[in-house]
């Protein structure tokens, strides 16, 4: 009984009309087709069919099971942080600058990450959200880790198998921002008038939108798009400076053709959660189309995670994550932001960390020519031999700094 969910959440509407319905639906979705993070390569899956159990009941005594066994057990919880530095986030959930409860938290044998289920009412709102949507979860619920900063991410409620469908999110749920893959500031003023006229009539979907990072929030500090533009001037950084600096004339060139109201810094943050969040899916006729996907954009980052991103922007069509490998109770469920060529350049300017992986570094330097290396090197050099400073932009400039130096190292070997 410990297990089961509250008395007052038990008997809320939403459960009384399932019950009286005849409980728990069947949905059993379209063939699968295949959708990428931006930017990225596509994910190759074979169509298939799969039949999944859906309803407030399952996913409430889940997460009540989830919650009691934080108290009183120790979950396994395998969770690498290849990507992550103590100054920014690595993925999509929003950090949090609160302090932090006291509550008890569950913790990895392994690696000694604590979590946390996420119930809180904004939460559990959000969930509603879902299943009116005819979403399919039950597997997994929001968490907190706490990797030296409150860290949100999915976390597998049981056992999963490889193959299995964990998320399935109806193609109408997700937040349609068009085609426009050019300039991200197109997509990110159709967010804000989606946001805007969500709140004026207090829509169903404001239960997502408020669990998007806070402009202040630690995600946010990360983003090149936020720093001072004297922190862009860092040896090592110039294409990235060059880069950010494009998008900001692109928002005030925005701003200036159709403002409607809102400011710089709205503008700027909707363009960095068009970069940092949004994946391309197939829709209609072969187009492409730019969307926010509620639930699935809370899975953070792991180069080389086996779960695959499937499905179509579709009327009828369900977009989902599908595991790659047998995944444990309290394991995170994590997917590839990018694709094998992605490099922290673009982890740092588009999402707002670094990915720790060797790897992310040399795909940096890979097309260098040996005189630009050997330029870049002597730069590096200097640059790191000085004082580090304390800031957010300055700790992760130089630990990019650091890293693109020990790539040289080895392209050398």
């Amino acid at each position: 009984c410990r297990l089961l969910p509250t008395a007052d959440e038990a008997t809320t509407k939403n459960n009384k009309k399932e019950l009286a319905a005849g409980g728990l639906r069947v949905k059993t979705p379209a063939p699968l087709q295949t959708l990428a993070r931006t930017p990225g390569s596509l994910s190759p899956h074979h169509p298939t069919r799969i039949s999944m159990v859906r309803g407030s009941v399952v996913r409430r005594a889940l997460l009540g099971a989830a919650v009691a066994s934080t108290l009183c057990l120790e979950a396994s919880l395998a969770f690498r942080t290849p990507g992550v530095t103590t100054m920014a986030l690595k993925g999509f959930g929003a950090g949090s600058s609160k302090k932090k409860s006291n509550k008890s938290k569950s913790k990895s044998k392994s690696t000694e990450v604590p979590f946390k289920i996420d119930r809180t009412k904004e939460l559990l709102s959000f969930y509603d959200y879902l299943d009116m949507k005819g979403s399919s979860y039950d597997k997994v619920g929001i968490a907190t880790f706490d990797v030296g900063f409150d860290l949100r991410g999915v976390v597998a409620l049981k056992d999963i198998k490889k193959g299995d469908t964990i998320i399935s999110i109806p193609a109408p749920a997700a937040v349609d921002l068009g085609t426009d893959s050019t300039d991200p500031t197109g997509p990110a003023m159709t967010l804000l008038r989606a946001m805007r006229r969500a709140e004026e009539k207090q829509t169903p979907l404001m239960s997502y939108f408020r669990l998007l990072p806070a402009k202040d929030s630690n995600d946010v500090l990360g983003a090149t798009d936020f720093w001072p533009d004297n922190a862009l001037d860092a040896p090592g950084l110039e294409e990235i400076a060059t880069e950010t600096r494009q998008r900001r004339q692109r928002v005030a060139s925005r701003l200036e053709q159709e403002g409607e109201g809102f400011t710089q810094e709205d503008l700027t943050w909707a363009t960095w959660i068009i970069s940092s969040r949004v994946l391309t899916v197939q829709g209609e006729l072969g187009q492409e189309r730019k969307l926010l996907i509620p639930f699935i954009d809370m899975c953070n980052h792991e180069r080389g995670s086996a779960q695959i991103l499937s499905g179509r922007a579709t009327g009828d069509g369900r977009l989902k994550v599908i595991a790659g490998k047998n995944i444990k109770e309290g394991e995170q469920v994590t997917i590839t932001y990018g694709g094998p060529n992605t490099g922290n350049d673009r982890f740092m300017q588009d999402y707002g960390f670094l990915d720790r992986s060797a790897v992310a570094y040399d795909n940096v330097i890979s097309s260098m020519d040996e005189a630009t290396r050997g330029a870049l090197e002597g730069t590096l050099k200097v640059a790191t031999e000085a004082a580090a400073g304390s800031s957010v932009p300055e700790s992760v400039t130089r630990e990019y700094q650091l890293g693109l130096m020990r790539a040289l190292e080895r392209a050398r070997r």
